[in-house]
């Protein structure tokens, strides 16, 4: 089942794109709308979070098994670093 689907984003303020199977683009969609944050700017604190020579399609399926891991848990979704600085974000609104 390789079905991936390649999507042109900026990250960090670069075009560039992003390569992965339809369910991640998904669940991709899903924390955008739960979380109330444009896709680019998830991807860009995804992307800050990575080494330099670290995957970011990985990276991004990662995160979203771990996010929705979390809430099948009930527990707060992973905390990543809010963009443009060094401090960590709670992913909850309340």
């Amino acid at each position: 089942m390789n079905d991936a689907t390649t999507r042109n984003v900026v990250i960090a303020g670069r075009r560039t794109s992003v390569r992965m199977e339809q369910p991640f683009w998904m669940a991709l969609d899903a924390i955008t709308d739960r979380e109330d944050v444009p896709l680019n700017v998830l991807l860009t604190r995804i992307g800050r979070s990575l080494p330099a020579d670290g995957n970011m399609s990985s990276a991004v399926r990662v995160f979203a098994l771990s996010y929705f891991f979390a809430l099948a848990q009930h527990e707060i979704p992973p905390r990543l670093p809010a963009v443009g600085t060094g401090m960590t974000k709670p992913w909850s609104r309340s």
